[in-house]
């Protein structure tokens, strides 16, 4: 059973049936924050590769684990903190594959971490007290977060616009 313990926090069985669950759950936060859908996507695929990762090589497959993911937004970020007891292993220690000998030799699987870098601005690995803590972390558009055009200029420009006019 799905457990939401805050508006930005969920709690769920360590089994693949949970990463729809986990999904709409921070496509909804993310929406509720303002990211866009390239930012919330970059999102989904990799709380999807962090999370299958979690259930198939930390809990060895068991369906007594859990995963627990709390989101914090500001005006500059999207951090996911995705919390587990299963078996340590930190990401960020992984070499990036070679992607060309990858394909030459048809391998399955196996490129969740690198898919995750590539999409995320940052990701960050501790063992604490509570379990194994991964931090995906994406910095918004800078598009995004600024508005597209300052509306005091804007306001300014349409003034002296009207006052040249006027002098003419």
């Amino acid at each position: 059973m799905n457990k939401v313990t805050s508006k930005n926090k969920i709690t769920v069985p360590a089994i693949p049936d949970s990463l729809p669950a986990l999904r709409k759950f921070i496509t909804q936060v993310g929406e509720r924050y303002h990211f866009t859908t390239h930012e919330i996507n970059a999102f989904r695929i990799s709380i999807d590769e962090a999370c299958t990762n979690i259930i198939k090589h930390g809990y060895h497959g068991r369906d007594n684990g859990q995963i627990s993911m709390l989101i914090n937004a500001d005006n500059v970020r999207l951090v996911v903190e995705l919390t587990d007891q299963g078996m340590s292993f930190d990401p960020t220690m992984v070499n990036n594959p070679n992607v060309s000998k990858y394909v030459e030799k048809r391998k399955k699987g196996g490129l969740g971490i690198f898919i995750m870098r590539k999409f995320l601005d940052v990701i960050e690995y501790e063992v604490t007290t509570t379990g194994n803590v991964m931090r995906l972390i994406k910095l918004r558009d800078k598009e995004i977060a600024k508005p597209a055009v300052d509306p005091i200029t804007a306001a300014f420009k349409k003034l002296m616009d009207l006052f040249s006019r006027q002098a003419a």
